[in-house]
């Protein structure tokens, strides 16, 4: 398991390092500009799904793995976004049963 507070762009930063790749030249085969990938690898914006399915078939040729790749790093960005949010579904719960309850 990997730590539910993590961004995807740190997963992705890691795998592009452990090849050696250059950036530019991984982003040119994503067809993305280098900022907008740097913009992710350094947790600055969020992951799209688009983005992710352009990097698992970048780093896998196997459709199920890819597959596997997506989701996970899509699940990353999830996981990030609603351990980034508590305090915004703390004030949503306070004022809906306040409406409701």
């Amino acid at each position: 398991m990997y730590d539910t507070t993590e961004h995807p762009g740190e997963r992705i930063r890691q795998m592009i390092a452990e090849r050696h790749y250059p950036i530019g030249l991984v982003a040119g085969l994503l067809g993305i500009n280098r900022p907008n990938l740097n913009n992710v690898i350094n947790c600055k914006v969020a992951l799209s799904h688009d983005l992710a399915c352009r990097i698992a078939a970048f780093f896998a040729d196997d459709v199920e793995e890819q597959d596997r790749i997506a989701l996970d790093l899509l699940q990353r960005q999830l996981w990030h976004d609603w351990n980034a949010n508590k305090a915004r579904r703390e004030t949503i719960r306070r004022e809906v049963g306040a409406t409701f309850g």
